[in-house]
């Protein structure tokens, strides 16, 4: 055990074992699904899905309904002249347009928040179980290329001692491998 410098650390003293490094070199073989990683594709893609939905019907009942346009055009005519800085007559209605506009982006995405919290439960359960069989194909994958890998590296030592005859029968061990290659798991976009 030794005592590190001060170069570059929050603390004084920092106990570092000789024998295994601190940071590892994070290999290629390592399985890169999580159950968070799952559940925020999940979020996002279920707040895409209420942020449609919301604009969607939001926008039926602003045309299907004129006293709900009015209400929208009420609202932020008098949020902009609340602040009353203003004073060119185009620029205001182009800030009472920029408000209405505003405010459907505010009321949609809050609903597409509430449509995001009330599918929250499922979000975690469909997040774990994504994990656990991506996670499931991916260990198959990797386990294969481990395996091909280890293939590869015996042919090519074989290779360095073998002979003439030896050499051709090793060359068709390699194509066979190389035909056989490990399938992509179906989750993956190639």
């Amino acid at each position: 055990m030794r005592i590190a410098a001060l170069t570059q650390q929050n603390t004084a003293f920092t106990a570092q074992n000789d024998q295994t490094p601190q940071n590892k070199p994070k290999t290629a073989d390592t399985n890169p699904i999580s159950a968070g990683g799952e559940r925020k594709v999940l979020i996002a893609g279920t707040f895409v899905t209420g942020l449609v939905a919301s604009a969607t019907l939001l926008l039926r009942l602003f045309f299907e309904s004129e006293h709900s346009i009015q209400v929208l055009a009420k609202t932020s005519k008098e949020l902009v002249d609340k602040k009353g800085a203003i004073k060119s007559v185009p620029k205001r209605y182009l800030a009472y347009a920029a408000g209405a506009v505003g405010l459907f982006g505010a009321v949609t995405a809050g609903l597409a928040l509430i449509y995001t919290a009330f599918k929250a439960p499922n979000i975690v359960y469909n997040g774990k179980v994504n994990a656990f069989t991506k996670g499931k194909e991916m260990d198959v994958y990797i386990q294969g290329n481990k395996a091909e890998t280890s293939l590869y590296e015996q042919i090519g030592e074989k290779a360095k001692t073998a002979g003439k005859g030896e050499k051709q029968e090793l060359a068709k061990q390699y194509l066979q491998i190389k035909a056989a290659q490990n399938k992509v798991p179906n989750f993956v976009n190639q």
